[in-house]
């Protein structure tokens, strides 16, 4: 399978975009990025995906019919949460980003 995530429904937490703009990185994030098998639009809210201090939430992948019923009970109890991506059929990458 392929993982298709949709890169504006990932939440970012507040200033992390303006600090990547701004050309701030972690020590990490070059190794991070190196070793992803990802192909993403470049650019400074991608770049945020390898950041281990940006990144890390709770993922989870759920049968299409189920979908709103978890988000619904999920945010009922005060969380947020979102449908970030799809998987598809296999393609040349394991993880597509747009």
């Amino acid at each position: 399978l392929t993982a298709r995530i949709t890169l504006q429904e990932i939440p970012i937490y507040e200033g992390a975009e303006s600090l990547c703009v701004a050309g701030t990185r972690s020590s990490i994030w070059p190794a991070n990025r190196a070793a992803a098998s990802i192909a993403f639009r470049n650019g400074d809210r991608g770049d945020l995906l390898f950041d281990p201090q940006t990144a890390g939430g709770l993922l989870a992948a759920l049968p299409p019919d189920d979908t709103n019923a978890v988000l619904r009970t999920v945010r009922d109890m005060g969380h947020d949460a979102r449908i970030i991506g799809t998987f598809e059929s296999r393609s040349e990458v394991t993880v597509q980003v747009d």
